[in-house]
């Protein structure tokens, strides 16, 4: 089926010439990437095809390196001395005396130290080049995904004794059974610091972290968080990285230059050896779920991976899923709570009220009584209020009723809302 065209594969299995049935020829292979995936990210894709009904290739694509290669630098050093230059060879005498001093050295670093144009930097290097008075050589240069910010204290946070009682629920749980943990905690009650007190007794062990967050958005917060504590041995894997600097990262985890590794859905594929500790944080975010092809639950791939691994998969969230609560209470996850704020400050208090009770007293507007009272008394205060609402515009998507295509937003990948424009005025 594969005429004359070059195409990757990957070899899940070993069969004898005997074994093989069909009327097909055999193709030969024509080479060997620079990689080999590991044998549990064959087993987690057959898994997944078999569960989801799908080929296992499209999970195995999941894991593969973007199609991108090592960025590189050309660094310049001297070959000879006592050279002597002609007077107009100016510009070559001033690059020559300044690759002597500062070399190996860059055309830009060059630029910028000579305070010379690029281009004139250039024609003095080929120059230079010809004469056989320099000599250049390749670096690979790593791409920096992100820019951290330094702007909190690298000293770990006193815990509360109630993040000490989780710490050490949690701790116990991974050098025991190693039982799926639930960290149920309020919003503000220092989960955080509780995932970076098990992440560092994990790394200890000699093992890898896989922290998972829902939103690309989260992941330079959760990132400049990690590195502040773990130093450069932190990765990030995300969709809005470009192919180079995924192609990097993917490699420095491949290669076992980090102990943690955090992302966003895409991530639970990423190859980690000796991984240890799998970190969900708000795994009742619905982004953990892949929305197209092919369809997958971040939160299930990382249960398998666990289990695989034998590593403690710990969940973590203020208002957990409908089916973390219920295989919590069953006993399939073990319950971590942490009720109290880390300031100390009191959670606000929450009232529902029943808006029939508010219709049968022939109060025809959306807000209640109560709510329409503490809004007047906040504003005459001069203060302002803030309403959610559940919903905005006439219509939360739009639809062509003939191909079924729906105008998404091209940053994020979200329906667009319809506003209604009156126009009977």
């Amino acid at each position: 089926p594969f005429s004359r065209t070059k195409v990757h594969g990957v070899i899940v299995r070993i069969f004898d010439s005997g074994q093989v049935d069909g009327d097909y020829k055999l193709r030969n292979i024509i080479g060997k990437l620079g990689y080999t995936l590991p044998k549990e990210s064959i087993i987690i894709s057959e898994k997944l095809a078999e569960y989801y009904g799908v080929s296992s290739i499209d999970f195995l694509k999941m894991v593969f390196p973007p199609k991108a290669g090592l960025k590189t630098e050309t660094l310049y050093t001297t070959a000879t001395y006592d050279i002597i230059f002609s007077d107009r060879a100016f510009a070559q005498k001033k690059i020559y005396e300044m690759i002597n001093v500062y070399g190996p050295i860059s055309a830009a670093e060059l630029s910028r130290r000579a305070d010379m144009k690029i281009t004139a930097v250039r024609s003095a290097l080929r120059a230079l080049g010809k004469k056989g008075f320099i000599c250049k050589q390749n670096k690979n240069v790593p791409r920096t995904p992100l820019v951290y910010k330094e702007n909190r204290i690298k000293n770990p946070n006193l815990l509360t004794d109630e993040q000490k009682v989780a710490v050490n629920q949690i701790i116990k749980n991974y050098y025991g059974e190693r039982k799926t943990v639930l960290l149920y905690g309020v919003t503000g009650s220092g989960k955080t610091e509780v995932y970076i007190r098990v992440i560092q007794e994990v790394i200890n062990n000699g093992k890898k972290v896989l922290l998972l967050v829902p939103e690309i958005s989260l992941t330079p917060q959760m990132l400049a968080t990690l590195k502040e504590r773990f130093s450069e041995r932190v990765a990030v894997i995300h969709s809005k990285l470009s192919a180079g600097e995924r192609f990097d990262e993917w490699h420095r985890i491949y290669n076992g230059d980090v102990d943690i590794v955090v992302g966003a859905r895409s991530a639970i594929f990423v190859p980690i050896n000796k991984l240890g500790l799998i970190v969900v944080d708000e795994e009742h975010d619905p982004s953990y779920k892949q929305g197209e092809y092919p369809f997958y639950d971040a939160r299930k791939v990382a249960e398998m991976r666990a289990e695989l691994n034998r590593a403690l998969l710990l969940f973590g969230s203020a208002t957990p899923s409908v089916e973390a609560f219920y295989r919590a209470a069953r006993g399939e996850f073990n319950v971590v709570k942490l009720t109290r704020r880390v300031t100390g400050r009191l959670l606000p208090k929450l009232e529902i009220i029943d808006m029939k009770q508010e219709r049968k007293a022939d109060r025809s507007t959306v807000f209640s009584k109560k709510l329409f009272d503490q809004m007047q008394d906040i504003l005459q205060k001069g203060q302002q209020v803030i309403l959610f609402i559940n919903r905005r515009g006439y219509s939360t998507f739009v639809i062509c009723r003939d191909c079924g295509f729906v105008l998404k937003c091209k940053y994020c990948d979200i329906s667009l809302t319809y506003l209604f424009e009156d126009k009977t005025s």
